[in-house]
Parts: structure tokens; sequence; C-alpha cells
């Protein structure tokens, strides 16, 4: 429970405080897309499944901030 609680947080902070957040896409899942639902809700993320070849990679999705604050990251690893 307390698990799930800190990602809602890094979810949360990521998002409006600028942190940065990790997550790990399953193995042979390929990440395609990721967006934010709505103005407070959480991130949603698009996967297919990987092809034969494909190697995992690394993503990172980052907000630009008009002013250069609170600027938020997520990162994304394939495993």
């Amino acid at each position: 429970m307390s698990l799930l609680s800190l990602a809602a947080c890094d979810n949360y902070a990521a998002r409006h405080f600028g942190g940065t957040m990790t997550v790990e896409i399953e193995k042979d899942q390929k990440f395609v897309n990721c967006s934010w639902k709505g103005k407070d809700g959480g991130l949603w993320i698009l996967t297919r499944a990987r092809k034969d070849g494909e190697q995992a990679e690394s993503y990172k999705y980052s907000e630009k901030s008009l002013y250069g604050v609170w600027e938020g990251t997520v990162n994304i690893v394939e495993r």
C-alpha cells in the first residue's frame, strides 16, 4: 500500500512541482506514447508487444514551462 502511495506522490510531484519519476515498461513490451489525463489525472502509457530483434530502450518525457520552473521529467525504461 505504501509503494502505491509513493508512486502516486512521484506522479504528482513530477507533474506539479518539477519532480522526476521513472516508469518501467513490462518485459517484452515496447513503449509507444504517454500522456497526462486531465489536470490532476494520472499518466497513461501506450505500449505494444516487442517484435523479434527489437532492443529495450529508454525515453525521456519532459515538460518545458514558460519560465523554466516547475519542469517535470518522466524517464521511461523498457526492460
